[in-house]
């Protein structure tokens, strides 16, 4: 006679999900121990070791030199620690910023801990003489292999240095400290002889304080038209935040000589967030966030315009592009009829001008 087996593995499988479900008393003391303690709790063996395999220390051939005889390589930290972590910033819509370095928060917290010069026939290795306890970030090297430049960040600021890749010596080329909250770079010009940076503005003054008593109500506005915008995580919450964004990320660009270490300052401080030298060294395209800010949209989609600047005198010779703020409104979509905005500006290697991209209209419909 057959046995009801379907009722039978049905009554089996409750057992083993009530079973697997519910864990044994001891099981759930352990659990309620690790739940109720109060400090960070070490992994298994096998996940730790895992997690903290040092990837970073696998090497590459990467950014060669101009004659492509030597290397350079950035040496990670590894896990970042959590004091980087805990360091005091600012949180000005989707922006952090160290403000105790005047640096974005990202290069506090994930900047490598020292350059190593890699002979790509030999394998030899020169250690570059990093200050000890600095971060390091955006080497490059100059355009005649002589020397390469980076970043140094240390725990109140951040300096342009230089070093010989033969013998790994070090010296700090600037003076006044670098800005790099929107602009996290700079550039040599094509002589090797200078560096173009972003400096912090001379008479700057305190950061703007909040006011003792608030001075206006909470307002948000949208545009009139339909508007489809997504949730923010991060956005700017009144006058005084917008204060502090203008603060932190106005800065003074500035051509620094290397080898005598001045800085000459090329027109007035402005909230930069990138800059191109042109090939002959005589201009920069300069790309700047401009006002409005918004309440509604983060950093990242704020406008900005982009401009030919002479560095010589740092007048302004063109402007090449302009963004206004990107709210959600359905002007920001590109229309039918093609975006007219330039895209992917960038001087002809040639020297004759600049380049870039751009949709041309849509054709017109036969009548």
């Amino acid at each position: 006679m057959r046995s009801s087996s379907p009722l039978l593995f049905l009554l089996t499988l409750a057992i083993l999900t009530s079973a697997l479900a519910s864990p044994s008393l001891a099981q759930q003391s352990s659990i309620d121990s690790i739940l109720n303690t109060e400090a960070f709790l070490r992994p298994a063996p096998e996940i730790a070791e895992a997690v903290m395999a040092p990837r970073h220390l696998n090497v590459t051939l990467q950014n060669p030199s101009p004659d492509g005889r030597l290397f350079l390589r950035s040496i990670g930290r590894g896990a970042p620690t959590m004091a980087s972590f805990a360091k005091p910033f600012h949180r000005l819509g989707g922006f952090q910023v160290d403000w105790q370095a005047n640096r974005s928060r990202q290069l506090s917290t994930r900047s490598s801990i020292g350059i190593e010069i890699i002979n790509g026939e030999t394998g030899a290795a020169t250690t570059i003489q990093v200050p000890a306890g600095a971060g390091v970030s955006a080497e490059q090297w100059a355009p005649d292999g002589s020397a390469i430049a980076f970043f140094v960040h240390q725990d109140d600021a951040t300096y342009v240095y230089t070093a010989d890749p033969e013998n790994g010596r070090v010296r700090q080329v600037t003076r006044t400290p670098v800005l790099a909250t929107l602009y996290t770079s700079f550039e040599w010009t094509p002589d090797s002889r200078s560096i173009v940076t972003v400096l912090l503005p001379e008479d700057r003054g305190a950061p703007p304080g909040p006011p003792a008593v608030p001075n206006t109500p909470q307002v948000r506005l949208t545009t009139p038209e339909t508007n489809q915008i997504r949730t923010y995580p991060d956005l700017l919450e009144g006058p005084h935040e917008m204060d502090m964004l203008e603060y932190y990320t106005t800065g003074q660009l500035a051509v620094v000589d290397v080898q005598r270490r001045r800085a000459r300052r090329i027109g007035e401080p402005a909230m930069i967030q990138d800059v191109d030298v042109s090939p002959d060294g005589a201009y920069a395209l300069v790309s700047t966030m401009q006002k409005p800010f918004s309440y509604i949209v983060p950093v990242r989609q704020f406008g900005g315009v982009e401009e030919v600047w002479s560095l010589e005198d740092g007048s302004v010779l063109a402007r090449v592009s302009e963004q206004e703020l990107r709210d959600g409104a359905p002007d920001d979509d590109d229309d039918e009829d093609g975006d007219p905005e330039k895209r992917n500006i960038a001087w002809r290697p040639d020297g004759m001008g600049l380049s870039y991209l751009q949709l041309e209209p849509k054709a017109p419909a036969d009548s």
